[in-house]
């Protein structure tokens, strides 16, 4: 006899937002094109995102996108003293003349980039580090580029108890986040819409 096993799961989290980025077919009530979705924030418990089809009642599976193990930017420890924007795509971390004992860790997922545009810190003893490559002193030379490879990766932020400089921003660009379906020439109407599910291997969210 054979048992076969199956590793069950569900999803903790779905994807963010979808959008279609256009009507490639001429034809009239018939769509095609590009969908483009961002991945959920954090992807372990994803392993793709069911592509649907829906038309009035009826729900037809077009096609799948795997996930890749996406894990969207957090932060842990004194994150409040950091200040953060972003704008299209890019994620801009800035601290000011900082205090003393900061700690503060930023974990994400690589791909990525990170660009340093200031930097003035206490040597040796505060610093940041960027994926195991530590960064600290005043003589910095500036633009610096980390290339940050695959996988989870971690940015920390360190003070000690004594001294202080005028402080630090970067820039952090990630790669995946956004993922694309091509859409196949579906019949449509004014009642048809795409619907993408999150799953883990049978179950969807």
């Amino acid at each position: 006899a054979v048992l076969d096993i199956e590793d069950y799961g569900v999803p903790q989290d779905g994807p963010g937002a979808v959008a279609f980025k256009g009507d490639a077919d001429v034809r009239g009530g018939v769509v095609s094109g590009e969908v483009r979705l961002r991945r959920a924030g954090n992807e372990a418990t994803v392993s793709h995102y069911n592509i649907y089809w829906q038309k009035g009642w009826q729900k037809n599976l077009l096609g799948s996108v795997p996930a890749i193990g996406f894990l969207a930017t957090r932060c842990t420890g004194d994150c409040a003293v950091l200040n953060t924007t972003r704008e299209d795509g890019v994620q801009r971390y800035h601290r000011e003349a900082y205090g003393n004992n900061e700690l503060a860790v930023i974990t994400f997922s690589g791909p990525a980039k990170v660009k340093i545009t200031k930097f003035l810190t206490e040597s040796y003893y505060d610093y940041l580090e960027i994926a195991g490559n530590r960064v600290s002193g005043t003589d910095v030379e500036l633009p610096k580029v980390v290339e940050v490879p695959a996988g989870e990766q971690t940015i920390t932020w360190l003070s000690d108890h004594s001294e202080g400089e005028g402080g630090w921003t970067f820039e952090l660009w990630q790669e995946g986040e956004q993922a694309s379906f091509s859409l196949p020439g579906v019949q449509a109407d004014g009642t048809s819409k795409v619907e993408v599910v999150a799953a883990y291997g049978k179950t969807e969210l």
